[in-house]
């Protein structure tokens, strides 16, 4: 894997690499394997205040959820959350994310938004296609779907992550 990537990303692990300081992080599956490992102490510590613990209290489909400040939305390759594992875990409400920014553009299958907890902080995930043009699909809080029909698979180009 790559030290740094051309758009600022740095390897955080043996199959992660991170940007902006922990968000979003990119997993990869470890040879032989095909889906990527559970987000390693160093992910899970990128996206956590310093006062809480880095183990995750649930690990859904690889995607953290953890501690209420460490709620994570997940994107997979594959489906059956296989292949690369893209994650976030902060709101994009205005802004919003280009999967393009990621090498993850018409890439996605399945996705797990782990975001519901005690301090109802929940967000709600909007997948586009193109640069929010045509509304792929909504992820509610605590919600997963294994693999996307097959007229929106693999054709997410953005999303925004509003928090509920």
């Amino acid at each position: 894997m790559l030290a740094e990537t051309d758009n600022g990303g740095v390897e955080i692990s043996a199959n992660e690499i991170s940007w902006n300081g922990g968000e979003p992080i990119l997993a990869f599956p470890l040879p032989g394997e095909i889906e990527a490992p559970p987000s390693s102490a160093a992910a899970r510590a990128e996206g956590l205040s310093a006062t809480v613990d880095v183990e995750p209290l649930v690990n859904w489909e690889q995607c953290p959820a953890g501690a209420d400040d460490n709620r994570w939305y997940c994107f997979f390759q594959y489906s059956n959350f296989g292949g690369r594992r893209l994650q976030w875990n902060h709101a994009h409400c205005t802004t919003g994310i280009r999967f393009s920014d990621y090498g993850f553009d018409n890439m996605t299958t399945g996705w797990v938004n782990t975001t519901k907890n005690a301090a109802d902080v929940e967000m709600i995930v909007t997948v586009y296609d193109g640069w929010f043009t045509d509304t792929l699909w909504r992820e509610q809080p605590w919600t997963k779907v294994s693999k996307v029909d097959p007229f929106h698979d693999n054709k997410a180009s953005s999303f925004r992550a509003c928090r509920k």
